[in-house]
């Protein structure tokens, strides 16, 4: 029936009953693509953030032993603040992550080396003539999932310092 011969009231009825139609069609499609990427997300379980505040460290030529983190070498009355310290920290993963991880640390000397399982992860190696040499300062490090393994992972690391800030602030895994 074309448009002059519908009544008018009967014409606003229509009009409305189609597009709502379609919206309900798209709601529904929505709802539908919000439920599949609802359900994706829940498929892998999230990765939550690991607080380590413990590792095992020894100090030059000195016995190896655990120590809570940060650790402050000036604090724990050890006499060559210019040594070579060396740390042990582990972290635990339920499953393996398909992105980079990364550790984080507010207080890692500029002169260190980083394995993650043993593969070298980082080593920034200045001489001590470089820019802040073998001063703490803070670090982001990635890790990529290849070098990751479920259960234990264990972290070691390097560090050189050359001065009474030497030590070590906790990591965030």
């Amino acid at each position: 029936m074309p448009s002059s011969v519908i009544p008018p009231a009967r014409r606003v009825a229509q009009a409305h009953t189609r597009p709502a139609g379609r919206v309900a069609c798209r709601h529904w499609l929505l709802a539908l693509a919000l439920a599949l990427w609802a359900l994706a997300g829940w498929a892998r379980p999230p990765t939550e953030v690991q607080h380590i505040e413990r590792a095992v460290a020894q100090i030059g030529e000195g016995a190896a032993r655990v120590v809570a983190l940060p650790d402050t070498w000036a604090q724990r009355d050890v006499e060559d603040l210019r040594s070579v310290g060396r740390y042990r920290l582990e972290f635990a993963l339920q499953a393996l992550p398909d992105e980079s991880m990364a550790l984080m640390f507010t207080r890692l000397s500029t002169l260190h080396s980083l394995r993650v399982n043993g593969e070298l992860v980082s080593g920034l190696e200045q001489t001590p003539s470089g820019s802040n040499p073998g001063l703490p300062n803070p670090a982001l490090l990635s890790v990529p999932p290849a070098l990751l393994g479920v259960g234990t992972n264990v972290v070691g690391l390097g560090v050189l310092h050359s001065g009474s800030r030497a030590g070590l602030s906790d990591m965030w895994v």
